[in-house]
């Protein structure tokens, strides 16, 4: 017996289907005779367009990573961020400093001090607390967001959660040095930096499962 409605078989007894509440009907399969419109089993449609739109979604779920070029412009975009919110900081703290009595000096020695302590301080702070933030709870700044980029772990494409952000960010500054964790990824089939290689995570289009 064969359901007209969803094609669902049934072997048994059943009048009806189970799912549809339909009347079941009888099948026999037989050779068409030459010439004549081969029989097409009821429900056979609605079969194979659920076969079909499976197959797109298979489709759709492999990720494409994200390339070194479109990576650094979204680190670009960024930095402009992290700088400009890094300077309203610094003019903030200087006007504070120089109201209270603590003149910032001209001296080139005391003013390269006072520009660590004030700029570059925050600023090193301020991008931890960024990146480790978005990263961990939307999976993509500002800069991965104009690019339509998001952070995802390696296996399973879900958002990487604190603990791994932490990392992710710690690993920056391996990379950073002379810059050989950041050209890996012009080298690197799937496209990672040192610092996706202590978070596993990877840099991809598209949007992600936010699941962890």
């Amino acid at each position: 017996m064969i359901c007209p409605q969803c094609g669902k078989h049934y072997s048994g007894n059943e009048e009806v289907c189970l799912l549809c509440a339909v009347p079941l009907q009888s099948f026999q399969s037989s050779v068409p005779a030459s010439g004549a419109d081969v029989v097409r089993p009821p429900g056979i449609d609605q079969t194979l367009e659920t076969i079909r739109q499976d197959i797109d979604s298979l489709e759709q779920q492999p990720v494409r990573p994200a390339g070194f070029f479109i990576r650094l412009l979204a680190y670009g975009i960024d930095s402009m961020i992290l700088g400009l919110l890094t300077l309203v900081l610094t003019v903030f703290a200087y006007v504070i400093l120089e109201r209270g009595g603590t003149p910032v000096s001209s001296n080139p020695e005391d003013l390269m001090s006072w520009f660590w302590l004030l700029f570059i301080l925050p600023n090193t702070a301020l991008t931890c607390l960024y990146f480790i933030y978005f990263h961990a709870v939307t999976g993509q700044t500002v800069g991965k967001l104009v690019c339509g980029l998001h952070v995802v772990t390696v296996s399973g494409c879900r958002s990487l959660g604190w603990g791994r952000s932490i990392i992710r960010c710690g690993g920056y500054f391996l990379s950073s040095l002379m810059y050989l964790g950041f050209v890996w990824i012009l080298f690197n089939s799937k496209k990672r930096g040192w610092h996706d290689y202590l978070a596993g995570s990877m840099v991809v289009y598209g949007p992600i499962n936010k699941g962890d």
